[in-house]
């Protein structure tokens, strides 16, 4: 060997190759012979959500996970301190919606869109002259 893995198949045998579209259109192509890898949601801190939420996202989609059940699966990895804001959230809440449940944890951890840094931007005015601030 030379240091990569490589598979033989014979030529004339049929090689099964199991197709699973998710409902977000996504496909995923793997042999059955093979184990899918193993990916997993780190736990949430508190910090930098939108990342840890891309990340979730990924691997939902990944793994087919539906969407009512992404906030159940989620929130297994949030710290003790997440957990409790969870769990107010959800007092008052009832219902896990997973669209607005990103919203809301965007909104107490504190980081905003893209979209809100452009919009901040667009309201940026100039009062005076340039020559005033050199």
């Amino acid at each position: 060997m030379n240091g990569t893995s490589e598979i033989e198949v014979d030529p004339k045998e049929e090689v099964e190759v199991v197709m699973d579209r998710g409902r977000d259109g996504h496909t995923n192509l793997h042999h059955p012979g093979f184990p899918m890898p193993r990916m997993e949601i780190p736990i949430f801190k508190g910090t930098n959500p939108r990342w840890w939420l891309r990340k979730c996202k990924r691997i939902f989609n990944w793994y087919n996970i539906l969407e009512d059940k992404r906030v159940s699966l989620a929130i297994a990895y949030f710290n003790d301190i997440v957990d409790a804001w969870f769990q107010g959230w959800t007092r008052v809440r009832g219902n896990h919606i997973w669209e607005e449940f990103i919203e809301k944890l965007c909104e107490r951890y504190g980081e905003r869109s893209i979209m809100d840094v452009i919009e901040e931007f667009n309201k940026l005015r100039q009062f005076g002259e340039v020559r005033a601030y050199q």
